[in-house]
């Protein structure tokens, strides 16, 4: 909505919505350190990871597969209202 002061200048505000859910597919460590010291080649688990939304596990509910994971989604969403001016030239 805008609303106009004079010729020049109006006052406006606006509602504003962004809906986003991100869901990753892959990740990789690059980087493991112990006590300041490099130990990638130490590092416990995989050092690539596939995200999947289904997985087959083993009779102890363990990943058959230790590269791959289940996949969950992350929101990053936001609503807002803006207010300002507009000044015209």
């Amino acid at each position: 909505m805008e609303y106009k002061l004079n010729d020049k200048l109006s006052v406006f505000t606006e509602i504003e919505g962004v809906y986003l859910n991100i869901k990753r597919k892959k990740s990789k460590v690059t980087k493991y350190e112990v006590n300041g010291n490099d130990a990638l080649s130490t590092y416990p688990g995989p050092i690539e990871v596939t995200y999947k939304d289904k997985i087959q596990v083993d009779q102890s509910g363990n990943p058959v597969n230790a590269n791959e994971a289940l996949s969950t989604t992350s929101p990053y969403s936001k609503q807002g209202i803006n207010l300002g001016f507009t000044y015209y030239f």
